[in-house]
């Protein structure tokens, strides 16, 4: 028995059978009449050792999904006014995959949109930019769940002809 644990506690779920067949090969050697003692205490450590490894594990897969099911929403809101030829930037940061819900309402038409980090740096600079969603000319921009990627992104709402009074909110999840 104590030769049988041994073997079967280096092989990880078997690990608890060497663990068990250890300890019953220790019981046997224990007055010394039968060899393998030192193999037994082996099993019994080695098979241990794979235990708290296993429990662990088990322990692990039980409290991440419970971690990450509690994460608190963030919202971020605002409310202010632009000249025509100006924009405002509002940057948020997804730790996550996320769902993110939207709602930006303007008095007079503006464009709307949502850019990532290398865009918005590609916006400021005048450049062709790439938007994940967007409204031009418009009065409103919404999403609704949708899922997004970990990042940095940019809520940009930029007046056109008139004076803009605006009001976003963003919600991550």
């Amino acid at each position: 028995m104590a030769i049988a644990g041994f073997v079967l506690s280096f092989m990880y779920i078997l690990g608890i059978l060497g663990f068990i067949f250890s300890l019953i090969g220790l019981s046997h050697t224990k007055n010394g009449k039968m060899k393998g003692r030192g193999l037994a205490i082996a099993g019994v450590a080695i098979g241990g050792f794979w235990i708290f490894i296993i429990g662990i594990t088990i322990l692990w897969a039980a409290i991440i999904p419970m971690m990450q099911s509690q994460v608190e929403p963030v919202v971020i809101a605002n409310t202010g006014s632009l000249e025509s030829d100006e924009y405002i930037s509002q940057g948020f940061i997804v730790h996550r995959l996320a769902d993110i819900e939207l709602l930006a309402t303007t008095n007079n038409p503006a464009n709307i949109m949502i850019l990532q980090e290398n865009e918005f740096y590609r916006y400021e600079e005048g450049k062709e930019y790439y938007y994940l969603k967007g409204s031009f000319d418009s009065k409103r921009l919404t999403l609704s769940n949708t899922e997004i990627s970990p990042g940095n992104y940019y809520l940009i709402i930029e007046g056109i002809d008139d004076p803009v009074n605006y009001q976003y909110s963003i919600i991550i999840e």
